[in-house]
């Protein structure tokens, strides 16, 4: 099927068409709420800017580096084929704090998250989208989401996949959620420098030993690196990329009684890097961070609070999306597994197999909260309070984001995801179609249709 190419704003646009630009206090004909993955970030922003006018694009960040909440409001494309939509003023929020499973558990059952404020609050930068955010904005207000995005389909956040106190959904509540599987998100293992120079090539079965606690030092993996304990800079339960990690290495949920349980922050005993150390992250930054680290020496907060502090040139290893590559500075870089790098090229040829399938969800219908059974869908009984599904010019945005992100002609130059094989590779470079699909199932093995 050949698509219409989507023209992408380049920066030099951005700059010269910058007096369009909607700033913090404008009116909005309609806002976007949506919450979920980190490792997305990036993507989220790319495929949202590309339905946009040329020059009217401003970002928002909760700082600077936007590891938490980031926005982007503009004058949409007249060109998007919905009258509900075109040429419309918006803003789309999206908070990443928390990880995928705050773009499946909120959005189905109707519960409030933290989401960044954009008004007259917000500090201009000075700098030009994309490189750097135009403001920063650091107050919240708790809200509903409208939409999630998680890294893979709702039903794998069960068991460890959870955060401590959450609860899987129920069938009924899966049923609140419509679910499209967007694109393949391809992930690594990264390990810092010093790992990686010893050991750039790890195999399956080595990185789950690592995962699992089976090395509890680098010397099992390698000689050269006796001595040095394992680090393991994992996310926290409820992360789409630690769902990605415990699906393709332990097995879990996948393989049931099976599968083995991977290390968590329960296995630490030391919190100074002298013994297996597990640090637990919040978002994909964090990770990184703990990975440089676990290199240069230094202090790094656990998503729970917890400091520990790491002497130079300790020996480390995370989850990462690829749509995360190290910078200059950073002292991490990605390991291939089992002699294949971790490219999205690999990927899509089938040669890499460590890819999952992007989601993304909102409310079917109006659902009640408050009650004994909040999350069900209305009528509402006493008590419980009623949220509504989207609008329909929500629900007409949200059908061209989700075709927009699956689109090889729009997300050929957003790192880390390739288009599934709907698409007729024959139209497209190499590199943008996946010859795989896992079909919106994480434990189902990737299958070749071409």
């Amino acid at each position: 099927m050949k698509l219409k190419q989507i023209t992408i704003a380049t920066g030099l646009a951005l700059v010269a068409g910058q007096a369009m630009a909607l700033a913090p206090t404008a009116a909005v004909d309609f806002t976007i709420n949506s919450s979920g993955s980190s490792a997305q970030q990036a993507s989220l922003g790319g495929v949202f800017t590309q339905l946009c006018q040329a020059g009217t694009i401003d970002a928002f960040y909760d700082t600077v580096a936007g590891s938490n909440h980031r926005a982007y409001s503009c004058t949409l494309k007249t060109t998007l084929g919905n009258a509900l939509i075109n040429g419309k003023k918006m803003l789309f929020l999206h908070r990443a704090q928390g990880g995928s499973i705050n773009g499946v558990n909120p959005v189905a059952k109707g519960d409030s998250l933290a989401r960044m404020v954009v008004d007259g609050t917000c500090v201009a930068t000075g700098n030009v989208y994309p490189v750097l955010p135009q403001y920063t904005c650091a107050n919240t207000v708790n809200a509903i989401p409208d939409a999630g995005v998680s890294d893979e389909e709702p039903a794998i956040f069960t068991g460890i996949n959870l955060p401590a106190g959450s609860s899987p959904l129920t069938v009924s509540q899966l049923g609140n959620l419509s679910s499209f599987s967007q694109n393949a998100v391809v992930f690594g293992i990264a390990t810092t420098n010093n790992v990686n120079a010893a050991q750039p090539n790890l195999t399956r079965s080595q990185v789950t030993t690592l995962d699992i606690g089976g090395y509890g030092d680098w010397g099992s993996v390698n000689a050269a690196l006796a001595g040095k304990p394992v680090i393991l800079c994992r996310r926290a339960p409820g992360s789409g990329s630690q769902a990605a990690m415990n699906a393709y290495f332990p097995g879990v949920p996948c393989l049931g009684s099976a599968a083995v349980t991977p290390l968590d922050k329960t296995a630490n005993s030391v919190t100074d890097g002298s013994a297996l150390t597990v640090i637990e992250n919040s978002s994909t930054g964090a990770v990184a961070n703990c990975l440089n680290a676990a290199f240069n020496g230094g202090a790094i907060t656990d998503a729970y609070g917890t400091v520990f502090t790491l002497p130079a040139s300790s020996a480390a290893l995370g989850i990462l999306s690829t749509e995360k590559q190290p910078s200059v500075s950073d002292k991490w870089k990605f390991s291939s597994i089992d002699g294949i790098p971790a490219t999205v090229l690999n990927a899509t040829t089938g040669a890499y197999d460590f890819y999952v399938e992007q989601s993304f969800q909102y409310r079917n219908k109006d659902i009640c909260v408050g009650g004994v059974n909040s999350g069900h869908a209305a009528p509402c009984g006493v008590g419980e309070t009623l949220v509504a599904k989207p609008t329909t010019t929500q629900t007409a945005f949200m059908t061209k984001f989700i075709a927009a992100s699956g689109d090889p002609a729009v997300i050929s130059t957003i790192p880390g995801v390739a288009a599934l094989p709907s698409y007729d590779p024959s139209l497209y470079p190499a590199g943008q179609v996946m010859k795989g699909t896992r079909a919106n199932n994480t434990c189902q093995p990737s299958q070749l249709f071409w």
